[in-house]
This record gives C-alpha cells, sequence and structure tokens, in this order.
C-alpha cells in the first residue's frame, strides 16, 4: 500500500504543473472536492498538496474560504525579484565555486534538454514541457551549490516567480525569445567555465528578463 506521502506527491506535482503553465490562473479558487474529483485522489490529499505549495509561494490559503493560487501584482514581482538576486545569485556563485565534474556534465545535458524543447516547441503543444526543462535547467545551474537550505530557497522564490514567467513569455516577441535563449547558452557556459565574476551578473540579468518584459521593455 502506498504511503500518504506518494500519494501526496503526484497531486502535488500535477497542480505545480497546472499553475505554472497558466491552467490554474493567478488568484483562482481552488475547490478541494473539485480537485479531488478529477484528479481522482482523496479531499485530504488535496489537502495536503495544497498546503505544501503554499511554502512554494504557489498557493494562499484564505481562513474559512479555503485556498486559491496566488495572486500577482507589481510590488510582489519586484520584491520577488530583489531576493532572488540575492539568494539564487549567491548559490550560482557557491555553485560554479563548489560544483564536480559530474555538475558540469549535468548543466551541459539539462542546457541541450532544454535547447531541444525550445526549438522544436510549437505554440502550446510543448508548453508544459517547456516549463519542465526550463525549471530543471536552472535547479541543475544551482545544484553544484554545497548548502542545500540556500538551493532550496532560491528554487522556492523560482516557483513563486514562475507566476509571472507565464505573463511574460506572454508578452515576448520572436526577438526576446532569441534573445533568451542566448542567455541560457551564456549561462551553461559560464557554469562550465567556471567564471565567478561573470555567472552571477548573467543570472542577474536572467532574473530581471521577466519584469523587463511585463514592464513592456523590449
Amino acid at each position: 500500500m502506498r504511503t500518504a506521502k506518494t500519494r501526496v506527491e503526484p497531486v502535488q506535482a500535477q497542480l505545480r504543473g497546472e499553475i505554472l503553465s497558466g491552467g490554474l490562473v493567478p488568484g483562482s479558487k481552488l475547490p478541494l472536492a473539485e480537485i479531488a474529483s478529477r484528479l481522482q485522489a482523496s479531499v485530504g490529499v488535496v489537502r495536503e498538496a495544497l498546503i505544501r505549495l503554499t511554502s512554494e509561494g504557489l498557493v494562499v490559503a484564505e481562513p474559512q474560504l479555503g485556498f486559491r493560487v496566488a495572486a500577482v501584482s507589481e510590488k510582489d514581482l519586484h520584491e520577488l525579484i530583489d531576493t532572488r538576486l540575492v539568494v539564487e545569485c549567491e548559490a550560482f556563485r557557491s555553485a560554479i565555486m563548489h560544483g564536480s565534474v559530474e555538475w558540469e556534465s549535468d548543466v551541459i545535458g539539462a542546457y541541450h534538454r532544454l535547447h531541444r524543447v525550445e526549438r522544436d516547441t510549437d505554440g502550446e503543444r510543448n508548453k508544459d514541457a517547456w516549463v519542465t526543462a526550463h525549471r530543471d535547467f536552472h535547479e541543475v545551474l544551482l545544484a553544484g551549490c554545497p548548502n542545500s537550505r540556500l538551493v532550496a530557497v532560491a528554487m522556492s522564490l523560482r516557483d513563486a516567480a514562475e507566476l509571472y514567467r507565464s505573463a511574460s513569455v506572454s508578452a515576448m516577441t520572436e526577438a526576446d525569445e532569441v534573445r533568451r535563449d542566448a542567455e541560457h547558452l551564456a549561462l551553461r557556459d559560464a557554469a562550465t567555465g567556471r567564471d565567478l565574476a561573470r555567472g552571477p551578473e548573467l543570472l542577474g540579468e536572467h532574473i530581471r528578463m521577466t519584469a523587463r518584459y511585463l514592464d513592456g521593455a523590449s
């Protein structure tokens, strides 16, 4: 018999994916019974999955009202960016300094998978695949950092920022997408080239990209 943990994890992953891909829009209600029926899970499992997603910043629990997808705001976006610039860039700096040769290989592999998805994506068809490959690439970039708590905080902030990334992608032109892909390549090269000065700087610019497009800049 599966443990409670293994029952919750696939539901949590499914709901996370739906939120990050825009299937569940920011601010929308998350009715327990409806979700439980749709995902063929118990209400208790769905509740636990949503509680876990609150710790990732993707869901908000409202007393007496239940759960909602986290709302978005300009103030929250810029606070997220400011915090990520401190936490995520430091984690990447540490990864460049301490990551193993195996970590370098993982970065190259994760970039290759992301590049293939970016090249093959056709409208909505591979949107979920792109979201997964994009998150995996950035997670691998930080995986060389020996401070697991720092990495966990950085990835939690990234997940919260994904709500905004979905909106920024819809505002991007084809030229913007080419620029984004070039930034991913530069991050790969900074990681494998052990560029302690340039790597965090490049990641900082990449993190700022979301606000740049949402603010209407090109």
